[in-house]
């Protein structure tokens, strides 16, 4: 299992900021490589990266019911899109 935690409430927390109650139904995640800001994880809208995947997989594994995957990066050329938009898809298929 990858590492998380819970809050007070059972909120699970893992490292690219999805957060989901114990017995809710996950319908989407918003996917991007997440920083560090003054001393908080926090969503940089970065380009993901291969290691990203792993926690994608982790929350795909407990989400049954998941509808969409929303990729959040900004400020990228196209190209960087492209590829991203393609590691993305080829994860996803295998």
């Amino acid at each position: 299992m990858a590492p998380a935690d819970h809050d007070a409430l059972g909120a699970v927390r893992v490292p690219f900021r999805v957060v989901c109650r114990r017995g809710a139904a996950v319908r989407e995640v918003h996917f991007n490589r997440p920083g560090w800001q003054m001393g908080e994880r926090v969503d940089l809208h970065q380009p993901v990266c291969l290691d990203d995947l792993e926690w994608l997989g982790w929350v795909l594994e407990r989400a049954p019911l998941l509808e969409a995957i929303t990729l959040e990066i900004e400020e990228v050329d196209e190209r960087t899109l492209t590829e991203q938009i393609s590691m993305l898809r080829h994860y996803l298929r295998s």
